[in-house]
């Protein structure tokens, strides 16, 4: 589907697709976190920042502590305080991981907060 968009748009490609479609949570984050890793060990970014929904961000933030990245987060402590889905145990738990934190509004700063 995002092809689309780099067409309509006259934007650029990503220089990498990891071609993770749907699935089950564990399998898309799985496949993620194996996929991302083999082109984190490749490039050997120093920064890495992943603006992606929550279930791929949690596989995206995994792999770096055998990498040398800095890992910032953009839009952390965004909450919809229902446990019950899976985005949002990922949200909590990709809130915690990374160096830098970009909080978008004064509520994800206090969510943080309070979260410890």
């Amino acid at each position: 589907m995002s092809d689309v968009f780099f067409d309509e748009l006259d934007i650029p490609r990503p220089d990498y697709n990891l071609f993770v479609g749907s699935g089950s949570h564990g399998t898309q984050t799985g496949e993620i976190l194996l996929k991302l890793e083999i082109v984190i060990l490749k490039e050997k970014p120093d920064l890495l920042s992943c603006m992606v929904t929550p279930t791929p961000r949690l596989p995206g933030r995994l792999p770096l502590p055998s990498c040398t990245s800095r890992l910032p987060t953009l839009k952390p402590g965004l909450r919809s305080l229902d446990r019950t889905i899976p985005e949002e145990i990922n949200r909590v738990v990709t809130g915690h991981l990374p160096d830098l934190l970009f909080c978008p509004v004064q509520t994800a700063v206090k969510n943080l907060a309070y979260e410890g």
